[in-house]
């Protein structure tokens, strides 16, 4: 049997949920939607890691062992900054994670 850590978490981070994305994104998103009203863009960030040296075989669903993702917590306002992450480590890896991910969104908006 193969076991495999994987972690979901929810956590109030210091960062604005639209620093997920590149401000030129931002900007091209902003003109492209042309919103009527005060919006936000709430960007979800979905991935993996798969090597160089391997065909990629398309998104990965469901299956832990490569999943990874950060989204607004459904339910909650942007404003409230409360994320939803799932990752495949185990739930102190995952906490150092976010820790070092907030850290450096914070230090790319300077």
């Amino acid at each position: 049997m193969e076991v495999h850590a994987w972690s979901e978490l929810s956590a109030v981070l210091k960062i604005d949920p639209q620093d997920l994305i590149a401000p030129a994104v931002r900007a091209a998103w902003r003109t492209a939607a042309k919103p009527k009203r005060s919006a936000a863009i709430v960007p979800s960030v979905d991935g993996q890691t798969v090597a160089l040296d391997s065909e990629y075989s398309g998104y990965p669903g469901n299956n832990p062992r490569l999943h990874w993702n950060l989204a607004l917590r459904q339910g909650t306002l942007a404003q409230e900054r409360v994320f939803y992450s799932a990752a495949p480590l185990d739930t102190d890896g995952h906490i150092q994670y976010l820790r070092s991910l907030e850290k450096a969104i914070a230090a790319g908006q300077r």
